[in-house]
């Protein structure tokens, strides 16, 4: 349990414990004579240091979102929670503050840091996860259609769940399938007016927002 195992003579050792455990050491002098009691002995209780699992929690967030994030130990004691530049306020839970709660700013990424004291004062590793926000979309598809035809649009990057909110700014097309998701299809209806045969689709996710100008093109006269 300590390093290293033998010593030269003098009044003094230095190491380290590697294990915890309940230690006895013990000195003898080198004269026997100069002494009348020994050898001197000390009892050392070498306390287990607290190791932490991973911490749990999401990987990617929504700006302005809440997340939480969790950690265990394999003892008892309070935890100590940081996160870079980027929260708007965070909140700890359980009665050892083993949880976060985390309310993100826009930008990123960031990390989420935490460590423990255990109940006999001895200090964890720290344990690290990274989150990034989630990025803005782009949008992939024709930017020309037929009267009457049906295309197929996709948003780039990823979201939460039914999170990419597709809508179209006049009613010259129809969002047929796929809302919520990142890929679409839209029936273009157009218009008889030559002149206003445009509309614009717009994606929004919680990383951001991106538009696509349509025209819709009349068959020949």
């Amino acid at each position: 349990g300590f390093t290293p195992s033998a010593f030269p003579a003098g009044t003094s050792i230095s190491g380290t414990w590697n294990a915890p455990g309940n230690y006895l050491v013990s000195a003898t002098p080198l004269v026997t004579t100069n002494f009348c009691l020994y050898p001197d002995t000390k009892n050392v209780i070498v306390n287990d240091t607290p190791k932490l699992g991973a911490i749990i929690g999401p990987i990617l967030i929504c700006p302005g979102a809440t997340s939480i994030y969790s950690v265990t130990s394999n003892l008892e004691g309070m935890f100590d929670w940081s996160a870079s530049l980027g929260m708007s306020s965070y909140a700890v839970m359980g009665s050892q503050a083993d949880s976060v709660s985390i309310t993100w700013n826009a930008g990123g990424p960031y990390k989420v840091v935490v460590s423990q004291i255990s109940s006999e004062g001895c200090s964890s590793s720290p344990k690290t996860i990274s989150v990034t926000p989630y990025a803005a979309p782009t949008i992939t598809g024709s930017n020309t259609a037929c009267l009457d035809t049906t295309l197929t649009y996709t948003a780039t990057g990823t979201a939460p769940p039914g999170g990419f909110v597709w809508t179209l700014s006049n009613a010259l097309g129809t969002i047929s399938t796929g809302q919520g998701t990142n890929t679409i299809d839209v029936l273009w209806h157009g218009s008889s007016n030559p002149l206003n045969n445009t509309s614009t689709l717009t994606v929004t996710t919680c990383g951001g927002t991106a538009s696509m100008l349509v025209t819709i093109v009349l068959p020949p006269a």
